[in-house]
């Protein structure tokens, strides 16, 4: 595996795990919010 498409998945987990908290807050935010 070439370094490349190594950073590029880094990148992609990285983008990954800062997008499921933010849709969990507006999961549980919207839940209450009902």
């Amino acid at each position: 595996m070439s370094a490349v498409v190594r950073a590029r998945i880094s990148e992609e987990v990285k983008n990954e795990a800062a997008v499921v908290p933010e849709a969990m807050d507006l999961t549980v935010s919207g839940a209450f919010r009902m």
